[in-house]
Protein backbone atom coordinates (compact mmCIF):
# COMPACT_ATOMS: atom_id res chain seq x y z
CA UNK A 1 0.00 0.00 0.00
CA UNK A 2 0.88 3.75 -0.39
CA UNK A 3 1.86 4.77 3.10
CA UNK A 4 2.65 8.41 2.47
CA UNK A 5 0.43 11.22 0.28
CA UNK A 6 1.91 14.46 -0.91
CA UNK A 7 1.24 17.47 0.93
CA UNK A 8 -2.19 18.63 -0.48
CA UNK A 9 -2.81 15.60 -2.44
CA UNK A 10 -5.97 13.89 -2.37
CA UNK A 11 -5.25 10.11 -1.18
CA UNK A 12 -5.34 7.33 -3.94
CA UNK A 13 -8.98 5.70 -3.42
CA UNK A 14 -7.05 1.97 -5.42
CA UNK A 15 -3.43 1.88 -4.82
CA UNK A 16 -1.51 -0.60 -6.36
CA UNK A 17 1.87 -1.66 -6.28
CA UNK A 18 3.78 -2.78 -9.78
CA UNK A 19 7.06 -3.60 -8.80
CA UNK A 20 10.30 -1.91 -9.04
CA UNK A 21 11.37 -0.17 -12.27
CA UNK A 22 15.25 -0.13 -13.70
CA UNK A 23 16.61 1.85 -10.59
CA UNK A 24 14.85 -0.33 -7.99
CA UNK A 25 12.70 2.23 -7.26
CA UNK A 26 9.26 1.79 -5.84
CA UNK A 27 6.17 2.11 -8.88
CA UNK A 28 3.00 2.88 -7.34
CA UNK A 29 -0.47 3.98 -9.14
CA UNK A 30 -3.90 4.82 -8.58
CA UNK A 31 -5.76 2.12 -10.17
CA UNK A 32 -8.80 4.99 -10.01
CA UNK A 33 -6.80 7.13 -12.11
CA UNK A 34 -5.70 4.46 -14.40
CA UNK A 35 -9.23 2.91 -14.64
CA UNK A 36 -9.47 0.33 -17.41
CA UNK A 37 -6.23 -1.42 -18.10
CA UNK A 38 -5.46 -3.77 -21.10
CA UNK A 39 -2.30 -6.04 -19.80
CA UNK A 40 -0.73 -8.45 -22.70
CA UNK A 41 1.74 -10.59 -22.88
CA UNK A 42 2.75 -14.07 -24.83
CA UNK A 43 3.03 -17.32 -23.54
CA UNK A 44 5.36 -17.76 -20.68
CA UNK A 45 6.22 -13.79 -20.15
CA UNK A 46 5.09 -13.86 -16.79
CA UNK A 47 1.20 -12.32 -17.54
CA UNK A 48 -0.80 -14.79 -15.45
CA UNK A 49 1.50 -14.01 -12.31
CA UNK A 50 0.98 -10.30 -13.27
CA UNK A 51 -2.63 -10.84 -12.59
CA UNK A 52 -2.74 -12.95 -9.53
CA UNK A 53 -0.40 -10.20 -8.14
CA UNK A 54 -2.95 -7.72 -9.21
CA UNK A 55 -5.74 -9.62 -7.29
CA UNK A 56 -3.25 -9.93 -4.28
CA UNK A 57 -2.95 -6.12 -4.31
CA UNK A 58 -6.61 -5.53 -4.64
CA UNK A 59 -7.10 -7.99 -1.50
CA UNK A 60 -5.29 -5.65 0.47
CA UNK A 61 -7.65 -2.70 -0.44
CA UNK A 62 -10.09 -2.08 2.30
CA UNK A 63 -13.86 -2.00 0.85
CA UNK A 64 -13.52 -4.07 -2.22
CA UNK A 65 -15.48 -5.88 -4.07
CA UNK A 66 -13.75 -8.53 -6.50
CA UNK A 67 -15.34 -9.96 -9.93
CA UNK A 68 -13.35 -12.47 -11.82
CA UNK A 69 -13.12 -13.79 -15.45
CA UNK A 70 -11.86 -16.95 -16.10
CA UNK A 71 -12.44 -18.87 -19.32
CA UNK A 72 -9.93 -21.26 -18.55
CA UNK A 73 -11.33 -21.83 -15.71
CA UNK A 74 -8.06 -23.28 -14.08
CA UNK A 75 -6.92 -19.59 -13.17
CA UNK A 76 -8.91 -18.03 -10.32
CA UNK A 77 -10.84 -21.21 -8.79
CA UNK A 78 -8.77 -20.95 -5.49
CA UNK A 79 -10.26 -17.47 -5.27
CA UNK A 80 -14.09 -18.44 -5.21
CA UNK A 81 -13.56 -19.10 -1.37
CA UNK A 82 -12.46 -15.64 -0.37
CA UNK A 83 -15.67 -13.11 0.31
CA UNK A 84 -14.02 -10.18 -0.91
CA UNK A 85 -14.67 -12.18 -4.11
CA UNK A 86 -18.49 -12.03 -5.48
CA UNK A 87 -18.13 -13.78 -8.63
CA UNK A 88 -15.73 -15.96 -10.67
CA UNK A 89 -17.05 -16.43 -14.38
CA UNK A 90 -15.87 -19.22 -16.50
CA UNK A 91 -17.91 -20.02 -19.62
CA UNK A 92 -18.87 -17.02 -22.35
CA UNK A 93 -22.38 -16.92 -21.23
CA UNK A 94 -21.31 -16.29 -17.48
CA UNK A 95 -19.09 -13.94 -18.27
CA UNK A 96 -22.20 -12.02 -20.74
CA UNK A 97 -24.09 -12.39 -17.55
CA UNK A 98 -21.80 -10.99 -14.95
CA UNK A 99 -21.14 -8.08 -17.20
CA UNK A 100 -24.84 -7.60 -16.91
CA UNK A 101 -24.85 -7.42 -13.76
CA UNK A 102 -22.31 -5.04 -13.28
CA UNK A 103 -24.22 -2.79 -16.00
CA UNK A 104 -27.19 -3.01 -13.25
CA UNK A 105 -25.09 -1.91 -10.42
CA UNK A 106 -23.56 0.91 -12.19
CA UNK A 107 -26.70 2.31 -13.16
CA UNK A 108 -28.10 1.58 -9.52
CA UNK A 109 -24.85 3.69 -8.23
CA UNK A 110 -25.63 6.19 -10.65
CA UNK A 111 -28.78 6.90 -8.84
CA UNK A 112 -27.36 6.99 -5.57
CA UNK A 113 -24.59 9.06 -6.62
CA UNK A 114 -27.53 11.96 -7.63
CA UNK A 115 -29.35 11.26 -4.67
CA UNK A 116 -26.01 12.46 -2.91
CA UNK A 117 -25.35 15.20 -5.16
CA UNK A 118 -22.03 13.81 -5.68
CA UNK A 119 -19.60 13.50 -8.98
CA UNK A 120 -17.46 10.19 -7.71
CA UNK A 121 -18.05 7.32 -5.38
CA UNK A 122 -15.41 8.36 -2.94
CA UNK A 123 -17.64 10.84 -2.15
CA UNK A 124 -20.09 8.42 -0.83
CA UNK A 125 -18.40 6.78 1.53
CA UNK A 126 -20.46 3.34 1.93
CA UNK A 127 -20.11 2.00 -1.52
CA UNK A 128 -17.14 -0.63 -2.22
CA UNK A 129 -14.54 -0.01 -4.92
CA UNK A 130 -15.39 -2.94 -7.77
CA UNK A 131 -12.29 -4.50 -9.26
CA UNK A 132 -12.93 -6.78 -12.74
CA UNK A 133 -10.09 -8.66 -13.42
CA UNK A 134 -10.93 -10.94 -16.64
CA UNK A 135 -7.79 -13.15 -17.93
CA UNK A 136 -7.55 -14.10 -21.54
CA UNK A 137 -10.09 -12.48 -23.11
CA UNK A 138 -9.01 -13.77 -26.69
CA UNK A 139 -11.45 -16.81 -25.93
CA UNK A 140 -14.29 -14.97 -25.50
CA UNK A 141 -13.81 -12.69 -28.38
CA UNK A 142 -13.49 -15.69 -30.56
CA UNK A 143 -17.02 -16.94 -28.98
CA UNK A 144 -18.54 -13.71 -29.29
CA UNK A 145 -21.95 -14.52 -31.69
CA UNK A 146 -22.86 -12.04 -34.45
CA UNK A 147 -24.04 -9.66 -32.26
CA UNK A 148 -20.99 -8.81 -30.13
CA UNK A 149 -22.33 -9.70 -27.14
CA UNK A 150 -19.31 -10.03 -25.00
CA UNK A 151 -17.71 -6.59 -26.81
CA UNK A 152 -20.34 -4.59 -26.43
CA UNK A 153 -21.61 -5.34 -23.07
CA UNK A 154 -18.17 -4.46 -21.85
CA UNK A 155 -17.50 -1.44 -23.56
CA UNK A 156 -21.08 -0.12 -22.88
CA UNK A 157 -19.43 -0.91 -18.85
CA UNK A 158 -16.32 0.75 -19.88
CA UNK A 159 -17.37 3.98 -21.21
CA UNK A 160 -19.38 5.15 -17.96
CA UNK A 161 -18.55 2.74 -14.99
CA UNK A 162 -15.56 4.58 -13.64
CA UNK A 163 -17.80 7.12 -11.50
CA UNK A 164 -19.80 4.42 -10.05
CA UNK A 165 -16.36 3.18 -8.53
CA UNK A 166 -16.06 -0.09 -11.10
CA UNK A 167 -12.42 -0.54 -12.61
CA UNK A 168 -11.78 -3.23 -15.05
CA UNK A 169 -8.60 -5.57 -16.22
CA UNK A 170 -8.48 -7.42 -19.42
CA UNK A 171 -5.85 -9.77 -20.47
CA UNK A 172 -4.99 -11.36 -23.31
CA UNK A 173 -1.80 -13.53 -24.65
CA UNK A 174 -3.37 -12.89 -28.31
CA UNK A 175 -3.07 -9.03 -29.05
CA UNK A 176 -4.24 -9.41 -32.66
CA UNK A 177 -6.04 -6.61 -34.41
CA UNK A 178 -9.17 -9.04 -34.57
CA UNK A 179 -9.29 -9.49 -30.42
CA UNK A 180 -7.92 -5.74 -28.90
CA UNK A 181 -10.44 -4.26 -31.29
CA UNK A 182 -10.69 -0.35 -31.85
CA UNK A 183 -13.20 0.01 -29.05
CA UNK A 184 -11.57 -2.45 -26.76
CA UNK A 185 -8.25 -0.08 -26.82
CA UNK A 186 -10.50 3.34 -27.07
CA UNK A 187 -11.98 2.04 -23.54
CA UNK A 188 -8.73 0.68 -22.18
CA UNK A 189 -6.65 3.31 -21.96
CA UNK A 190 -4.03 1.88 -19.72
CA UNK A 191 -1.49 -0.37 -20.66
CA UNK A 192 0.77 -3.17 -19.08
CA UNK A 193 2.99 -4.99 -21.47
CA UNK A 194 5.04 -8.62 -20.70
CA UNK A 195 7.17 -9.48 -23.24
CA UNK A 196 4.86 -10.46 -26.90
CA UNK A 197 6.41 -12.33 -29.61
CA UNK A 198 6.35 -9.69 -32.19
CA UNK A 199 7.00 -5.98 -33.10
CA UNK A 200 3.21 -5.98 -34.16
CA UNK A 201 1.61 -7.13 -30.81
CA UNK A 202 4.01 -4.60 -29.55
CA UNK A 203 2.03 -1.88 -31.70
CA UNK A 204 -1.87 -3.32 -30.45
CA UNK A 205 -1.02 -3.32 -26.80
CA UNK A 206 1.49 -0.04 -26.02
CA UNK A 207 1.23 1.59 -29.63
CA UNK A 208 4.96 1.49 -30.34
CA UNK A 209 7.49 -1.34 -30.58
CA UNK A 210 9.75 -2.60 -27.85
CA UNK A 211 7.55 -4.83 -25.76
CA UNK A 212 8.95 -7.78 -28.21
CA UNK A 213 12.54 -6.95 -26.56
CA UNK A 214 11.31 -7.00 -22.95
Amino acid sequence: KITQTPEGKEAPLLPFFLGFDYYDNLVETDLAENPHILLGGSTGSGKTIALHCLIANALMNDNVDIYLGDPKSVEFHPYKQLHEVVQVANSYEEHISMLLQLNEIMEQRFEILKKHNATKISQVGYLPKIIVIIDEIADLMLQDDRFHRFEKTLTKLCQKCRAAGIFIIIATQRPSVNIVSGSIKANFPARISCKVSSKIDSKVIMDEQGADDL
